[in-house]
């Protein structure tokens, strides 16, 4: 059995006590350890959470509707940036819990079979990048 490895502290770009610094910690729990690559989707999750925290905050203390760049009445733009932000933390949470690396196949044992191949094409979608070659 391996010695858990605890997350460290929350890093200094999180505002002390705000929301980031609550997700750091709620991750805690997530995974037995924590690989840099993971540690840096984290820290990027939680920096958007304060993000949204200071939209949020915005948001209830200016009016709903304001005056766009042609005069018009238009809804506050940090409502949208507002949407984006959790979009993009949900994207970063999906990576961050997303399952382990495949490993990539033993290229001298011949061609791969359709199951092995398919696994790679998914890890490939999940993660955004090409997972076998160069």
């Amino acid at each position: 059995m391996t010695a858990r490895s605890k997350l460290p502290k929350p890093p200094p770009s999180l505002v002390k006590g705000g929301g980031g610094e609550r997700l750091w910690y709620s991750m805690h729990d997530s995974y037995d350890s924590w690989e840099p690559d993971r540690l840096v989707i984290l820290q990027a999750a939680c920096e958007t959470q304060d993000t949204i925290d200071r939209l949020t905050a915005h948001w209830h203390e200016a009016p709903t509707i304001v005056k766009g760049a042609q005069k018009q009445d238009v809804v506050q733009p940090c409502a949208a940036e507002g949407r984006h932000q959790r979009a993009e933390l949900a994207r970063l949470l999906k990576a961050c819990l997303a399952p382990a690396a495949v490993e990539q196949p033993d290229e001298s044992a011949g061609p791969m079979d359709r199951s092995t191949a398919a696994r790679i094409a998914a890890h490939a979608r999940w993660h955004g990048k090409r997972a076998v070659g160069g």
